[in-house]
C-alpha cells in the first residue's frame, strides 16, 4: 500500500497538467502502530525504507521501460471521465469499442488509458500492448510483430521451439498471447487496437480477435474505431462507447492551452451587451478568459471536437486572424 501510494504521488507530480501536479502534496497516508489512533489532524507521508535500495531503483527502471514502449503521453488530455468509464467497463467485459468522428479523441483516449492501466497497482499493471493500425492490408502482420516484440521483452517468458508450435500468422499470434497470459499471470492483459484505416471491417482480423478471446481467459480488448462494432467476436459481445464533444468549459480550457498569444476583444463575436472596454478588462484576468469564451459561445460551431480545437489554437498567433474569423473559416 505504501509503495502504491508513493507511486501515485510521483505520477501526479510528473503530470504535464499543472492543475494535476499541484495536487501531489494534497494527499497523505495515515498510519500508526497497532493499537494507536491516527487522526486527520496529524497526516504524514509514508517513506518506508526499502530493504534493498537497488531493488527499488530497478523497479522504477522497469516501470519506465514499460511506459517507454507505449506511445508518448498525450498533451492536454481532457477526457478523464471517459477513461474511467472504459476502465470500469473492462473490469466486467472483455471487449470494448470506443468510436466517434474524426478528431474526437479516440486515439488520445486509447494512449492515455494504456499508460494509466499499465502503471503499478492498476488493473492491467505491466500487461498492456498498444497497436496502431495504419494499413488495412497489413493489419494482421502489424499485430503479430507487436505481440512478438512485446513477448521478446519479457525476461521471464521463454518461447522454446518444438514441433507443436503453430504455423500461420494468426495461429502464431494467438499462441503467443496464450503463452504471455500464462507467464505474466500477475495481472490480466489488455490489447489496445487503434484502428485508423477501418481494419476492423475485415473478416480475417475479426476472426483473429474472436479466436484470441476464445483461447485466452484474462485478456481484454479495447478497440478505437471510427464506427461502432455491433457484431460479436465469437461469443463475446463488444460494448460500444461513443465519444462526443467536450463540454463548453473543457473546450475553452483546451483552446487556451493551444493558442500562441493572449486573446483580445477583437477575437470575440460582436455583441451589443459586451463592450470592448468590458471585454478587455475581463481578458486581463486569466481566470475570466475561459468564462468569457464560454459566455460568448464562439466555440459552439466546433461541437467540442478536440482535433478542431487544437487546429484552431495553432492558428491563433500574433499578427494572425481574429479567433472569430478562424472559427468561421474552419467550419465553412
Amino acid at each position: 500500500i505504501a509503495d502504491a501510494f508513493e507511486h501515485t504521488k510521483e505520477a501526479l507530480l510528473a503530470s504535464s497538467h499543472p492543475e494535476v501536479a499541484e495536487q501531489s502534496n494534497a494527499y497523505h497516508l495515515l498510519i500508526g502502530s497497532e493499537g494507536d489512533t491516527m487522526t486527520s489532524n496529524s497526516p504524514v507521508t509514508v517513506e518506508r525504507p526499502r530493504e534493498n535500495d537497488i531493488q527499488g531503483f530497478q523497479d522504477a527502471c522497469n516501470l519506465q521501460e514499460q511506459l517507454t514502449f507505449l506511445p508518448p503521453q498525450v498533451e492536454d488530455f481532457f477526457r478523464p471521465p471517459a477513461m474511467q468509464q472504459v476502465l470500469m467497463l473492462l473490469r466486467n467485459r472483455r471487449a470494448c469499442a470506443v468510436h466517434g468522428c474524426k478528431g474526437i479523441g479516440k486515439s488520445a483516449l486509447g494512449i492515455e488509458l494504456a499508460r494509466f492501466a499499465a502503471s503499478p497497482g492498476r488493473l492491467f499493471s505491466g500487461n498492456v500492448l498498444h497497436v496502431r493500425l495504419e494499413d488495412k492490408e497489413e493489419a494482421l502482420t502489424t499485430i503479430k510483430e507487436s505481440v512478438d516484440f512485446f513477448a521478446a521483452r519479457q525476461k521471464q517468458c521463454f518461447f522454446e521451439s518444438d514441433g507443436r508450435n503453430p504455423v500461420g500468422q494468426a495461429s502464431c499470434t494467438v499462441w503467443q498471447l496464450q503463452h504471455l497470459e500464462r507467464c505474466r499471470a500477475h495481472a490480466p492483459m489488455l490489447l489496445v487496437l487503434d484502428d485508423e484505416c477501418n481494419a476492423l471491417e475485415s473478416k480475417p482480423l475479426r476472426s483473429l480477435l474472436a479466436e484470441v478471446l476464445r483461447k485466452t481467459h484474462r485478456l481484454a480488448l479495447l478497440l478505437c474505431s471510427p464506427q461502432p462494432l455491433h457484431d460479436s467476436l465469437g461469443s463475446t459481445k463488444v460494448v460500444n462507447i461513443e465519444l462526443t464533444g467536450l463540454d463548453a468549459s473543457r473546450s475553452a480550457a483546451l483552446l487556451l492551452r493551444r493558442v500562441h498569444r493572449p486573446l483580445e476583444p477583437s477575437d470575440f463575436l460582436a455583441a451589443e451587451s459586451l463592450s470592448e472596454g468590458r471585454a478587455r478588462a475581463q481578458l486581463r484576468q486569466s481566470s475570466e478568459v475561459a468564462k468569457l469564451l464560454v459566455a460568448s459561445q464562439i466555440l459552439q460551431p466546433l461541437d467540442g471536437n478536440p482535433g478542431l480545437i487544437r487546429h484552431l489554437g495553432s492558428r491563433v498567433f500574433r499578427s494572425g486572424p481574429a479567433l472569430r474569423d478562424l472559427v468561421q473559416e474552419i467550419c465553412a
